[in-house]
């Protein structure tokens, strides 16, 4: 994770853009979830179990810094979780990128509690391995009461799947 001087984590700036890669794929490997079917068929919006509390308020909701990702780096994913799911459930999932889902960084902290303050912080957690990671994260002191509110704002934000080229422009 970047951080400054102090140890606290670094915000992505305000003009980047994030994504969050959309997958299908033949077999469903977990049945409740339908995963990883990431995405509404309909509407194309991200399902909304995709986000949840754990991820908004302890391990970070995982998206990817736009200008640092590519298509094959959405590609190679998918590769990694077949191989991944083949070897480890002996399954053949055949899964795929659907799309993408892309928000500005400043739209995401644009969503507001009532006191007209960010509900979400967006953090550079870039790595050597994952040079491109960000997440979003709840701001501190926010209760779990408005998780459902925030959560749907933001499945709103990151809108529907468009086409995984938009990465690369």
């Amino acid at each position: 994770m970047q951080t400054s001087a102090e140890g606290a984590a670094v915000d992505v700036d305000p003009e980047e853009s994030i994504c969050r890669v959309g997958y299908e794929a033949d077999v469903a490997i977990f049945i409740e979830r339908q995963f990883p079917q990431t995405h509404d068929p309909v509407t194309g919006l991200l399902r909304l179990e995709e986000i949840s509390w754990q991820d908004l308020k302890k391990r970070g909701f995982s998206v990817q810094m736009k200008s640092l990702y590519s298509r094959a780096s959405a590609e190679e994913s998918a590769d990694f979780k077949n191989k991944n799911w083949s070897e480890k459930l002996g399954v053949t999932a055949n899964c795929r990128v659907a799309g993408v889902h892309i928000a500005g960084v400043k739209a995401v902290n644009d969503i507001v509690k009532a006191d007209g303050k960010s509900a979400f912080r967006v953090l550079n957690t870039r790595t050597d391995d994952f040079p491109s990671h960000a997440e979003i994260r709840l701001v501190d002191g926010l209760d779990k009461s408005y998780f459902l509110q925030f959560r749907q704002e933001l499945r709103d934000t990151l809108g529907p799947l468009r086409d995984v080229d938009e990465i690369d422009r």
